[in-house]
């Protein structure tokens, strides 16, 4: 019976061991996929910008803007979510952040043409950034959109 009992702890340990590692990189592979498709949509509605007096409002949490076919988009952080047009993209985000990178290089808090006579101070691409908080380890995916029209 000792035997036994000892063999089946051993067993019992191995495998609550395999599971533990399975549910942690389920858990880590749907946050990353969450993050991921939340960037991708992101980038992919942001690139096709038709100019700089489409952008309704913006700052480092908030992209709001009219996109090609006159539609209201709104891109939102709020801990822990992001949500576009008030509907969740993704949660579990520890931070997040837009910025505005002018032609020169420069980058701004927010989408302004401080200049409308000198065009290097127009944002010419938009730097977004997320971590999501995976298995209590950060994670940070980043990307960099030049809208087309722009």
């Amino acid at each position: 019976m000792t035997l036994i009992g000892i063999i089946a702890f051993l067993v019992a340990d191995a495998m609550s061991t395999g599971f533990r590692a399975f549910f942690t990189t389920d858990s880590r592979k749907e946050a990353l996929d969450q993050a991921r498709i939340a960037m991708e949509r992101m980038t992919r509605e942001i690139r096709n910008l038709r100019d700089s007096d489409d952008v309704i409002a913006s700052s480092t949490s908030q992209f709001n803007f009219t996109d090609v076919n006159g539609s209201n988009i709104d891109f939102n952080y709020s801990s822990p979510n992001i949500t576009r047009n008030s509907a969740t993209l993704a949660t579990n985000i520890t931070s997040f952040s837009f910025a505005y990178i002018r032609a020169d290089g420069t980058s701004d808090a927010s989408f302004v043409d401080s200049d409308p006579d000198n065009p290097a101070t127009d944002a010419k691409r938009i730097r977004i950034t997320v971590t999501a908080m995976v298995s209590n380890e950060p994670v940070t995916l980043q990307s960099e959109v030049w809208p087309r029209n722009l």
